[in-house]
């Protein structure tokens, strides 16, 4: 525990680590016994290859010793061993001792089932017991906690209780044990009657009832093991998390013997693991709580329990085997061997087994600290990782921290705080303030990039607004700060544009650029706006901003290249970048409102075009984005507008020069691409709020401002969309076609008409033209899609109200669509009542069937009074004619009779 980190994060082990020789995917529930047997034996099997000391094998590998034991007469043993890494234990029973109880235990073979002994020749009744020959440093032990139901075809995991010691004693398991408590109940003179069962039932532990021992049996040697750690699993069979508990056993030697810690992913803390703790956390089994409602309870399940243990051995030298007895040679006497320089002759087996000995001499003073050396608890190489690592975190604490964040800023705008500076800080003399401004440019962009724009969202999100004004306020001060934004972001060419407009997969630090990008061109266009003032010595005003652009100077290149730049992007790294592309455009928006100038660089550069190839592609007929892709191009949409109008509203731009843009414009609008283009709008009213084409549809009102065949085709598009779309777009649609409908030229009654009633010329060739109107539509979607056909009845109404044109072309034109007003009302006067409590719509449902609500009450009252406005107009029209019909008639009759008379 030398590191100073929170946690530990094992991705280099998960990139090389193999589970059967597939990949880990750390999103998936993997056993933590199989991986801990995996990993053992890849690392020692490659240990091994390379013809290294095992690791794990040396540290977990023990014996086990398969006996049969033949009691019926002969008394012939036969011995097997088998090797283990670990112990897997059922959990069917009460705690660990038991579960050891059983897997020592003897098993009487008889009868049919009885052992044929080699040496006998013949079957003979037979014990059959497995005990540990040879325990391992550290005892690793699996509960068998899962398993699987055949009937049910499912996973199952066994919550049962299943409680094991913090010290466990292992000695009662080991072939030694069992032998020695053998000799004590052959010494207690057991029966042969009861022979047979004292040799099953020698394993257990020593309160044990099944086994008669002498009174010197309650000396047993011990050969115990002190828990260490523990793997928990909390969940089901399929589904769960682990975590662990590990125990400091470097404090052995000091007061605190029960430091734990707990290592829960992200989590680690310092633990005392008490016995009650370990029962509710390890356990398993039930519980029970108070419900809430009364003094009742209720019994519920652990289901976190431990999966596996980790015992070490206290005593490691008793894991040694016996030194073998010294047998004096028989070449020397006991006299000559006290005698002093006297030669002693010691052969080999007398040297091995003084070797043994002194081993164990030494394990020994060891473990009684008579020749304590301290050494390091942790080898001097992965000492000197964790402090190199320990150096690296402590670095980025301090580093990524809120403090350290607030001290940069103070110090990156100490060149405005001058005032505030503290009297005890030494101030360090410039030549001028430009000097200070340059430094404080400098420290506040190389930390703005190089740190805080990647650090976590929490530290960002609170004071990065106060670094864009700072950073405005440093560029509009000294144009040297300009020139150093330039300078750093030109470093890597158009990567540094790329990077954090395009390639940053964080929305806020895009748009965070954007903003820093917005500031530095609005702070150039103003330095270079102040330094044309001063070569002029007078102000300049509108009619003399061209000037600025043939100034030579080192920040107007800066700026174009910093542009110039910007659109190559568009023609490769935006489309591939397109889901991150909106702070993108934002900036090439906010640059075209700094002035005319900058639309016309922009132009130079054929942004027009681009922008058209961006958006439409090259194939005419198909439409290149989805519609997922397209909600966010309405700013494209504004910047293409804002483009034209510009143009539109300087005739200058299209001189002998710029003519091709001219021809390219009309191509889009008026040429073979128009059609495609205004199909491309009718989807972006269908994708976009209104509200974001608000120059969009002044260029389109523009656009068929007096112009017939733009205006037809326009309408053509239109309602085709109308008749394709989804009737949840319809809204957006209609509101769309209010706008060409209501621009006030010699046009509006043929656009009305048009939209309305639609057009049926016959004929060959390209100009026929051949569309139904809105009445038509009306007429087909009664049947088949009743919230189609009200919504167009909304749609005549409402238009009928906002301009007196409208209003006088459908009175003009009512028995056309009287028909829909009748249809509505019986829709209306259905036995069905509106409650207030149903929130429906008939604009953004997805039903097809129409829906009665108050919206749809008030719309067929408008319609009742415009047509009853249109009846008694028409009647009060009959009744003039009739009456002017009349005194022409009077008037015709005095003139005959004043010619009689006369």
């Amino acid at each position: 525990m030398e590191s100073k980190m929170q946690y530990y994060s094992p991705e280099s082990l998960w990139k090389v680590f193999r589970l059967w020789g597939q990949e880990i995917n750390v999103r998936e529930q993997q056993d933590a016994f199989d991986f801990f047997t995996a990993m053992t034996d890849q690392i020692d099997e490659y240990l091994k290859n390379i013809k290294q000391e095992e690791i794990f094998h040396k540290q977990f590998e023990g014996i086990f010793c398969n006996q049969m034991i033949c009691t019926n007469g002969c008394n012939h043993r036969y011995e097997g061993e088998e090797k283990f890494m670990a112990l897997n234990v059922a959990v069917k029973v009460d705690s660990l001792n038991e579960s050891l109880n059983q897997f020592v235990k003897g098993e009487l073979l008889d009868g049919n089932n009885a052992y044929f002994c080699a040496k006998c020749q013949e079957k003979r009744t037979t014990i059959k017991r497995l005990c540990i020959k040879k325990l391992p440093p550290l005892l690793c032990i699996q509960m068998k906690r899962f398993g699987f139901d055949w009937e049910n075809n499912r996973a199952l995991k066994f919550d049962d209780y299943f409680k094991f010691p913090l010290v466990l004693n292992m000695e009662p398991y080991t072939l030694d044990g069992v032998n020695k408590r053998e000799s004590f109940v052959e010494h207690d003179d057991i029966t042969d009657s009861t022979n047979n069962d004292s040799l099953i039932n020698t394993a257990t532990t020593s309160d044990s009832k099944s086994v008669p021992r002498s009174v010197s049996s309650t000396n047993m040697p011990t050969i115990n093991y002190e828990l260490i750690g523990i793997v928990i699993h909390s969940g089901q069979a399929n589904a769960g998390h682990y975590y662990s508990f590990i125990k400091d056993i470097r404090r052995r030697q000091t007061n605190n013997t029960n430091q734990w810690y707990r290592f829960n992913d992200l989590t680690v803390e310092e633990i005392q693991l008490t016995e009650q703790m370990l029962e509710e956390e390890c356990f398993g089994g039930t519980f029970r709580v108070q419900k809430d409602n009364n003094n009742s309870s209720e019994e519920r399940t652990r289901f976190w329990n431990a999966y596996m243990l980790i015992y070490q051995c206290i005593e490691p030298s008793k894991l040694l085997p016996p030194p073998l007895p010294v047998s004096s040679s028989p070449n020397t006497t006991r006299s000559s061997r006290h005698l002093p320089g006297t030669a002693v002759r010691i052969n080999r087996s007398n040297q091995r087994d003084s070797l043994s000995q002194l081993a164990d001499l030494v394990v020994r003073s060891e473990n009684s600290d008579l020749f304590k050396i301290e050494k390091p608890l942790i080898p001097s190489r992965v000492l000197a990782c964790v402090k190199d690592e320990n150096l690296e975190f402590l670095k980025n604490r301090d580093t990524y921290c809120d403090d350290y964040f607030q001290f940069i800023y103070k110090l990156s705008k100490i060149c405005f705080d001058d005032m505030n500076i503290p009297y005890d800080m030494e101030i360090i003399e410039t030549d001028n303030d430009e000097t200070s401004y340059e430094l404080c440019t400098k420290l506040a962009l190389n930390f703005l990039f190089n740190t805080h724009l990647r650090t976590h969202r929490r530290l960002r999100k609170d004071n990065l607004q106060q670094w864009i004004q700072l950073l405005g306020r440093l560029f509009t001060k000294n144009s040297t700060s300009c020139t150093i934004f330039y300078e750093l972001l030109f470093e890597k060419n158009d990567y540094g544009l790329k990077l954090y407009l395009l390639d940053c997969p964080i929305d806020d630090i895009r748009y965070i650029f954007e903003q820093i990008c917005e500031n530095i061109l609005q702070a150039t266009y103003f330095h270079i706006l102040e330094k044309n003032q001063h070569i002029h010595e007078t102000n300049i005003n509108d009619n003399h901003e061209t000037l600025i652009i043939n100034i030579d100077n080192n920040l107007l290149l800066l700026m174009k290249k910093f542009i110039e730049q910007l659109i190559n992007l568009l023609d490769k790294y935006v489309v591939e970048q397109i889901k991150h592309s909106q702070a993108y455009f934002q900036l090439i928006y906010s640059y075209m409102k700094i002035n005319k100038n900058s639309i016309n660089y922009l132009l130079e550069l054929n942004i027009f075009t681009r922008l058209m190839n961006f958006l439409l592609g090259e194939n005419i007929d198909t439409r290149r984005w989805n519609s997922g892709q397209a909600k966010e191009f309405g700013i494209i949409h504004e910047i293409i507008a804002r483009l034209t109008l510009a143009c539109n509203l300087n005739k200058d731009i299209f001189n002998e020069q710029n003519i091709e843009l001219k021809n390219q414009m009309e191509t889009y609008f008026y040429g073979h691409w128009a059609n495609r283009y205004l199909k491309e709008i009718c989807y972006a009213f269908q994708e976009i709020s209104p509200s974001q084409l608000t120059c969009t549809v002044q260029l389109i009102e523009i656009l068929a401002l007096n112009n017939q065949s733009f205006s037809e085709q326009l309408i053509k598009i239109i309602l085709q969309s109308i008749v394709q779309a989804h009737t949840n777009d319809l809204k957006s649609l209609f509101k769309f076609l209010s706008y060409i409908l209501l621009v006030d030229d010699s046009l509006q009654t043929k656009r009305l008409q048009l939209v309305f009633e639609g057009i049926n010329e016959s004929g060959n060739g390209d100009n026929c033209q051949h569309f139904t109107g809105l009445y038509s539509l009306i007429r087909t979607s009664i049947e088949s899609e009743q919230r189609r056909a009200y919504q167009t009845v909304k749609f005549l109404i409402n238009l009928s109200n906002r301009h007196s044109s409208c209003k006088d072309y459908f009175s003009s034109t009512a028995n056309q669509w009287e028909f829909a007003i009748n249809w509505l009302k019986q829709q209306m006067q259905t036995s069905w009542q509106w409650s207030p409590a149903q929130n429906v719509s008939n604009e953004d449902t997805d039903t097809r069937s129409f829906q009665r609500t108050r919206s749809a009450q008030f719309t067929l009252e408008q319609a009742q009074s415009l047509l009853q406005q249109t009846t008694i107009s028409n009647n009060d029209t009959s009744t003039n004619e009739l009456m002017e019909l009349n005194d022409t008639q009077s008037q015709s009759s005095s003139q005959s009779t004043l010619v009689g008379i006369e």
